[in-house]
């Protein structure tokens, strides 16, 4: 699976995606990942966790 993290508006996804989260911290792991379209060395993500409302 996939999924994508948007730094801007991302309205081309509309109606073809779930919004599902956001990050609500750790952003500067998100900020090192490589970028582009594909990014020439991808990144990893090796962990994450989905924090569910209590």
């Amino acid at each position: 699976s996939q999924f994508f993290i948007c730094f801007d508006d991302a309205t081309f996804l509309d109606g073809q995606y779930t919004v599902w989260g956001e990050v609500t911290g750790g952003m500067e792991h998100i900020d090192a990942l490589p970028k582009g379209e594909p990014p020439r060395t991808p990144g990893k993500i090796v962990s994450m966790k989905v924090a569910a409302d209590a």
